[in-house]
């Protein structure tokens, strides 16, 4: 992945070379409202480094268990993350 750091019009933009991860997530819901659960794996290729986080909640539904540990393990994917 290539961000754009340039913050001013007129000047070449600076680029920055990211690293590549991989991002699995889940989530799911008992009853919707009801007990749920949310899990994500972010892994590094190049370096062999995984993450893993886990959890739950009561009184949820499964749109929040499924975008929240989204959210969670892209924001996990720093640039010091893996």
């Amino acid at each position: 992945m290539i961000m754009d750091t340039s913050l001013e019009r007129g000047h070449s933009p600076q680029r920055e070379i990211l690293p590549e991860v991989e991002l699995f997530t889940d989530g799911a819901c008992s009853g919707n409202p009801g007990a749920g659960g949310w899990a994500f794996i972010l892994r590094h290729p190049q370096s062999g480094t995984t993450k893993e986080n886990s959890g739950g909640e009561y009184g949820t539904t499964n749109n929040r268990m499924e975008i929240s540990r989204s959210f969670g393990g892209w924001n996990r994917s720093g640039k010091n993350a893996a």
